[in-house]
């Protein structure tokens, strides 16, 4: 994502196909909040956003990213079964992964607080 860092921008993760082999993802439905999973598995859905902002003259990011994968037949512990959760780690490929982006560049002079100012 070297072109998030070209400026106060947005970036918005909208769909993406492929398959990973590792993850780390925060489900508080087990214990210590987060599961990691190695293997492959499929993309179901992946979203989150991304937003970097300047405070004083450096630059910050903020952000988070959710995913859905599909385990397949026969891999012992999900056996097919879809998991999903907020991603906490490192998100591994495991094949091309295709995703598809929109950016928002924020425009100078609106707003000096992130939540405002998104500009064209």
């Amino acid at each position: 994502m070297a072109f998030s860092d070209q400026g106060p921008r947005t970036i918005c993760i909208l769909s993406a196909s492929g398959a990973v082999c590792r993850v780390t993802l925060r489900q508080a439905s087990h214990s210590g909040g987060t599961v990691s999973y190695e293997g492959r598995f499929e993309i179901v859905t992946l979203s989150g956003s991304f937003l970097n902002y300047e405070v004083n003259g450096s630059m910050n990011r903020s952000g988070s990213l959710s995913v859905s994968l599909a385990g397949p037949d026969g891999s012992g512990s999900l056996d097919g079964r879809i998991v999903g959760g907020s991603v906490v780690g490192s998100l591994v490929a495991a094949t091309q992964v295709q995703a598809l982006l929109e950016t928002l560049k924020m425009s100078k002079g609106l707003s000096s607080n992130p939540s405002f100012g998104i500009g064209r």
